[in-house]
Formats: C-alpha cells, structure tokens, sequence
C-alpha cells in the first residue's frame, strides 16, 4: 500500500540511497608490513596423515592437524579404492569427508530460510557411531551439478510464483548452504593441494587426480558437465589464481603496513605460500606517538592505533618482537636487538580477490563483521525489499557493478565478496599445533565464532568436538564393514557401465522397477571385473599422456622419455580399453618427441587402439599398415620389421 505519491523509480533510489549512507557509517580503513612471500615459512609439517585399510580394498587417508601420533584434530579424509591389489595406476580416489562439516539440524534449516538473518546458531552433536556425511563424491560429482540445476528449476517453475516468502525462504537457504559446504570443500582443497608436494602421499601427486581437484574447484557449477580435459584445467587456473591473489595482496598489506609504522607478519601456512598474515603494533611507539599522527586505513580497514584511547592504556594480549640496530623487527632475538612489546591489530586474509580480507579486528568485533554482512545485506535489500532482481533491473545492476569496481580499487572493505572461505581455512590454520601461540589462538578462536554470519555454522567449539566425535565414527564405520559394502554397491554401478550400455541398463532398471526390486541386475564375474581393473588404469595412464602432449614442443625438454614410457606399454599391451580421444594425445607425442623408439611406441599404441580417431592418425602419418612405413616428423621413413607394425624386440631399420 502507498502512503505518498512517490513514484517507484524515486522510491527505489531512495532506499538504495539509505541503504549505502548505512553502511557507509562502518569504519573503512587500512595497514600493512612484510618480506617475500616465497621466503615465508611454510607448515606442512603439521599434517600428519593417518592411514587406515579396509578389508573391500580401499584405504583412508586422514589428515591431522598435528605431527605427534595419537594427537591433532582431524581435518579431512580421503578414501582411496585400491581394488585390494599392488598395482596403483587402478587406485581410484572416491570419497572426501571435512570433520568440521556437520549436517544441519531442523532448526539451523528453518533460520538458514529467513532474509537478514545473519547469526550462527549452535550445531547439535553428531549421533555417536552415525558415519558422517560424504562431502564430495569423486565418482558423482555430476549429479551434485544436475541436482541443482534441477533445483534452479524448480525454483523458476513452482516456488518463485507462489509468492515472496516462498521465494526469500528457498533462495535464502540456497545462499547459506552453499556457502557453508563450499568453504568446507575450498578448505579440504587447500588442505589436500599441500600434501601433494609431500612424498609419503603419492595418491594424491598423480596426474589423474588434477581432474579430480578440478571438480572441487568446479563443484556445482555449469563446469561440471565438461570434461576431464577442462577439469584439469581448471585446477591449474584456480592453483594460479590463488598464488596471484596471495601475492597481490601480500604486497598491497605489506607496504601499507610500512607506510603507516606497522608490522606485518604472515601466519605459517599449510600452502606453498602463507594464505593469512597479522598486523602489529609497537606499544612504545603508540604511547610516543601524538593522538592526532596521520593514519590512512585503505587496504587496511581498521581505525587509527594512534588516537585509540583503548591501546595507550593496553592490558591485553601483546608479544615480544626484537627491534634491531637498523630498525628492522625479529620474532627472535639477536645481537644487539632491543626487546618491545607488539600489540595484534588485525588478521587478514591474502587468497582474497582485489584487497586483502580483514577476518578480526582485535579491537572491534563488529567491524570484519559489518564487512561480512554488507555484501549479502545488499543483495537482500534488492532482491527482498526492492523487489528487483539482477537480472530483470538493469539500473540495480549496473549500480552494484559501479560500486563492486569503485571499492575495490579503493580498497574498501564493504559489499565484497563472502570470506567464508578465509573463515574457514584461518579455522583450520588455528587448529594447527604451533600455528599461533596458545593465548592468541585463544582469541583468534573466539573471534572466528563471534563473526560467523551464516545460520548453518556453529560454534568452533562445537565444530572442533564434532570433528573428532565424526572421525570415530568413520573409524567405526570402517571396522563394522559399513563402508566396505558402500564402496562394492559403487563398484557394482560402475561395472554395470562397462557390461552393458546406456539402453541395457536403462532396461535392467525398468525390469528391477517392475518387480518391485525381486529382479536385480549383477554386473559381476571375473571376466567383468578385470575390465573394470584395467578401464580404471586405462584412465590414470591416459591421464599422464594428456599432461605430456600437452607440454610446449619439443616434449624432450620437460619430459624424460622413461618416465612416461610405461604408461604407453600399457596402452600397447591393452589398446582396446583405450578411449577414443587418446588417439590425439598419441599423435601429439608423435610429433613432440625427437626421441624415435618413443616415437615408434606411441604409433603401435595407436595402432592397438579400436577407433576410428587412431586409424585416420595412422594415415597422416604415411603408408601406415599398406606398406609398412611411418614417416615421423624430423626423421627418415622407419621401416618397422614385423607385419607392418613398430616390433621394438629387433633392431630399428631406417629406410634411406
């Protein structure tokens, strides 16, 4: 109902216009102070990894905060499916649980459903010896993409006509959960990426599984339906990604830092680079230091040390640093160092795009939280206020692509992107023995849980007893059997793919349908499940040729013949499980190598392939199968001894 003669144009711009003098009421600074992020040092080392056989043949690997055995919190678990035999090329990652992941009770769903409503609640405890829930499914993660588009579906089709409160609440709880898995599945990523640069866990350094971090990357997204090709692509871009904005923002912290007399200090990390860095100030300097000292908070997004009353008369947490001759600050002492005491003023995260993210503010609690609130605030007010929508009001777009592009460049903290992901990989940093000191994990713990804005989180305290009640009963799982007789109802999926094609099982679960389940296909023989043994390597092989073809010409330089010669042996001795798309990456070796008995093995893999693709590389080649000759690029005409294909047993013969 009106209560003026307003118009809704004018109306709408005045809510937009109050809505942003609102929030332009938070404090907006910034501060920085540093060396080389390559120089940083880095703690792996305070993962320890956990292995666990089960009898079906797979094996878990769980990563504990902690070197000391017996101890740590666990942080993640991968189950690896082995087949129960010594060859590795057929291990198969599958499963990924995050301890810290709990599933939301009744009560969380309903408040995750309501607009503006930006508090965590309490979790409840998981049940004892209830097998937590599968975070990511290697072997599924396409049907997490068609779940929701089928939910986007029918979101457009039956719930957004039936009115607001059906389509604020839907859309709501869309938004928190899938910020709430994603920054448990970004942190699992974060974890799993630096174990890869440890040796004791080969598992994880295969080039098959770049594909498989791909589909973290690309959880949920349209990405999911493209290949594996593109998922290995988009592992390597989000790696990339990563490392520029660390780096970006390291630099961006770092001289802001200096410039305004601070110190900057990056946090140990898991990753090859430090994702998390504190600001300190000198205690001394803040009470020698006039009240009104000038002090510029862009990037930095804090409010001045200098004028703050609070610091002059500080009885909290401070720690010693050691000020040199030359001026510089030490965490140790050396000679001739002067001792001083630092007071934290903030932890940012650095993997953040365009500025670094203040994630606590140890003099204002509100502040990284106001920051938090303002983006989704935002959208609320368009979506649920407005009544408008990105799509279907262009001036509300185009305003918040002003605003998105004016802030970041100014380094304003307000309206950016959720830091639920810095959240939650600074939660698991802080879990690491040793990351921080006791006293300031304390409070950095206790900041963390007052910050949470998301319905579904909890507590920390709630989620660190979670993490190990979960992990026994995955322990408990896997004595029981219980995850054995789930890991063999996926196999028996997978093989029925490989014993029957689309229309035949489509039949087969019509049939099972029909008969109210009395009929129940069973892919399953000696036969069948040597295929599956062999597809499943046929795939990790197929893996390191696509990393090799796809290597800058000449091959040589970067890749040492030997190191993937076995891969092509196998594609040899077993060509007709070999995908139709191999023929390429063959072929493209073919080229790159100037190495010719290299050479020679990747024409006969073609050669033992069943497809059309390897026939008609063949033919580019040459004479090919009708007269025995390959012309390879850079070389004579070879002409193979045998019947017409490369035979490595007997000397090569180079025609003239």
């Amino acid at each position: 109902m009106k209560i003026s003669n307003e118009s809704p144009r004018s109306a709408r711009m005045r809510w937009i216009a109050l809505f942003l003098a609102v929030v332009f009421l938070c404090p907006a600074t910034s501060a920085f102070a540093g060396s080389d992020p390559e120089a940083a040092s880095v703690s792996q080392e305070k993962l320890r990894v956990e292995r666990t056989t089960l009898a079906g043949g797979a094996e878990i690997l769980t990563i504990f905060g902690s070197q000391t055995a017996g101890s740590g919190t666990p942080i993640v678990a991968i189950l690896n499916d082995t087949l129960g035999d010594e060859d590795p090329a057929n291990d198969q990652l599958r499963y990924v649980w995050v301890f810290t992941y709990c599933p939301p009770s009744l009560k969380q769903k309903v408040l995750a459903c309501i607009p503006f409503y930006y508090v965590r609640s309490a979790t409840r405890t998981p049940k004892p010896g209830s097998i937590p829930p599968i975070v990511h499914d290697f072997s599924k993660y396409r049907r997490s993409a068609w779940r929701k588009l089928a939910f986007y579906g029918a979101q457009l089709t039956f719930i957004d006509p039936a009115g607001l409160v059906f389509r604020a609440g839907a859309r709501t709880y869309q938004r928190n959960e899938d910020a709430y898995r994603g920054a448990h599945l970004e942190n699992a990523l974060s974890v799993i990426e630096s174990l890869r640069r440890r040796s004791d866990v080969s598992q994880l350094r295969d080039p098959s599984f770049d594909a498989s971090l791909g589909q973290l990357v690309m959880r949920g997204k349209v990405g999911a339906f493209l290949s594996d090709d593109h998922l290995w692509d988009a592992s390597r871009a989000h790696a990339s990604r990563s490392r520029k904005n660390v780096g970006r923002n390291w630099e961006l912290l770092r001289q802001r830092s200096e410039e305004e007399g601070l110190y900057f200090e990056p946090i140990a990390s898991t990753s090859s680079l430090p994702a998390h860095a504190v600001v300190w100030v000198s205690l001394d300097e803040v009470i020698r230091s006039p009240r009104n000292r000038e002090f510029n908070s862009r990037f930095l997004n804090i409010s001045s040390p200098w004028s703050d009353e609070s610091l002059r008369q500080w009885e909290g947490y401070t720690r010693q640093f050691f000020v040199e001759a030359s001026g510089r600050y030490a965490t140790e002492p050396v000679a001739g160092s002067t001792p001083v005491d630092m007071v934290p003023l903030a932890v940012y995260g650095l993997d953040f795009p365009r500025i670094p993210a203040l994630l606590v503010d140890f003099r204002s609690l509100f502040n990284p939280r106001s920051r938090e609130v303002s983006g989704r605030a935002l959208d609320d007010v368009g979506q649920y206020i407005l009544d408008a929508s990105l799509f279907g009001d262009a001036k509300l777009f185009l305003l918040k692509r002003f605003w998105a592009t004016f802030s970041r460049r100014k380094g304003i903290d307000i309206s950016q992107p959720t830091r639920a992901t810095a959240y939650a990989q600074l939660s698991t940093l802080v879990a690491l023995e040793g990351a921080l000191d006791p006293a300031m994990n304390e409070i950095v713990n206790d900041a963390l849980g007052r910050l949470r804005t998301n319905p579904l989180q909890s507590r920390w305290d709630s989620e660190s007893s979670a993490a190990r009640t979960q992990y026994e009963a995955l322990m408990a799982a896997a004595e029981s059997g219980e995850l054995d007789r789930r890991l063999e109802r996926d196999r028996a999926t997978e093989r029925a793919r490989i014993a029957h094609g689309a229309l035949g099982r489509a039949v087969r679960r019509l049939a099972t349908f029909a008969t109210l389940g009395l009929y129940r296909s069973k892919a399953d023989s000696l036969e069948i499940r040597e295929r599956y043994a062999l597809a499943r390597a046929m795939r990790t092989h197929a893996a390191l040729l696509e990393e090799v073809a796809k290597t800058p010409h000449p091959i040589d330089v970067a890749w040492a013949p030997e190191k993937y010669r076995p891969a092509l042996d196998f594609v040899i001795a077993h060509g007709e499980y070999a995908p139709a798309e191999l023929a390429d990456m063959l072929a493209t070796i073919v080229r790159g190598t100037g190495d010719a008995e290299t050479q020679l093995l990747a024409l006969e893999g073609l050669a033992r392939m069943n497809s059309g693709s390897a026939r008609e590389q063949l033919a580019r080649f040459g004479a090919g199968v009708e007269t025995g000759l390959f012309q390879l690029p850079g070389s004579a005409t070879i002409a193979p001894a045998g019947h017409g294909w490369p035979d490595l047993t007997e000397p090569l013969t180079v025609a003239p």
